[in-house]
């Protein structure tokens, strides 16, 4: 029983050292962003290697990180109008720029608060909406980045094509 009690305490402390070690881990990530889109020459910031992101800019042939571009019905300023209003939606989620035809913001996760740059790029005239959304830190993301995108792209497409 001895055992036991001791084992468990060091299974706790475990725990909070490796819960302690992400917020500090988190607290160095300031308010800074990983990559920024390049958007005078029409990019988003590339994916890294890591598949904790995502990007419809990404090669169609990899598949970690390719998505799909989200079509849309009107014009560049609608687009972000939409944008802004289906980011404001999200949970936990802040807009921190915002220009002619593109949109910056920061997703922040539930427990830990961990920040993903989630950025837009809507240029003039092709009717498509880009996106990249990507963890600042770690290797995987489980799923997190993928799943944003599902859902932003599902709210942009009932607001700009219907």
């Amino acid at each position: 029983m001895k055992v036991l009690t001791i084992l468990g305490g060091v299974i706790v402390a475990g725990v909070a050292i490796g819960a302690v070690g992400l917020a500090l881990l988190n607290r160095a990530q300031g308010d800074r962003s990983v990559a920024s889109p390049d958007l005078a020459a029409g990019r988003l910031a590339p994916c890294p290697e890591s598949p904790n992101c995502v990007s419809t800019q990404a090669p169609e042939s990899d598949d970690a990180h390719a998505v799909e571009p989200i079509p849309y019905r009107g014009d560049q300023s609608a687009a972000v109008a939409a944008i802004v209003a289906v980011l404001e939606a999200q949970p936990r989620t802040v807009i921190v720029e915002r220009g002619a035809g593109f949109v910056r913001a920061q997703a922040r996760s539930a427990v830990f608060g961990f920040v993903d740059d989630v950025d837009f790029w809507v240029p003039a005239g092709q009717n498509v909406v880009h996106m990249r959304s990507a963890s600042r830190v770690g290797q995987g993301d489980m799923g997190v980045n993928r799943r944003r995108y599902r859902r932003i792209r599902a709210a942009l497409e009932e607001r700009m094509t219907s």
